[in-house]
């Protein structure tokens, strides 16, 4: 689910850490843990589409936060920009892009590819990152049968 290659990773690392401050190991983890659940209520509007009312998931997410759950942007990004690598599975797998998500405007799903050499692209154009609980019901109809196939 929009997992771009190494060079559409690299380019989204530096669009969300534009500063670089979150890849600093420790420094990055503290920062977010400040901003948890400010940095959450952004990333969850701007990821998904502007149709989708977030403020459930945001809800969900900030109570999670509060009993002590962690959000690892930070630890993500350190890794991502240190040791990615595209992986050229060949095995079934989708490939699965919601078009609305900002964070993504310009990746093309088919750089996938890079990671699952001959995975089905399923698109959904009027979803955002989670087209699962932005159109869960669309999602599972586009899901099953793949599931059907190779389970």
């Amino acid at each position: 689910m929009q997992a771009p290659d190494k060079a559409g990773i690299l380019s989204w690392v530096e669009r969300m850490d534009p500063k670089g401050l979150l890849r600093i190991p420790l420094l990055g983890q503290f920062l977010l843990k400040l901003n948890a659940k400010k940095t959450v209520k952004f990333w969850l509007r701007y990821a998904t589409a502007k149709t989708f009312d977030e403020n459930a998931i945001v809800d969900v997410t900030t109570a999670a936060l509060e009993r002590g759950c962690g959000y690892p942007l930070a630890t993500m990004l350190q890794n991502w920009s240190q040791g990615t690598r595209d992986a050229n599975l060949d095995l079934p797998g989708l490939i699965i892009w919601g078009r609305q998500d900002r964070s993504h405007a310009q990746t093309q799903s088919e750089c996938s590819r890079a990671h699952l050499v001959n995975g089905e692209v399923i698109e959904f154009p009027s979803c955002g990152h989670f087209s699962e609980l932005e159109q869960p019901a669309e999602f599972v109809a586009a899901v099953m049968p793949f599931l059907k196939r190779h389970l």
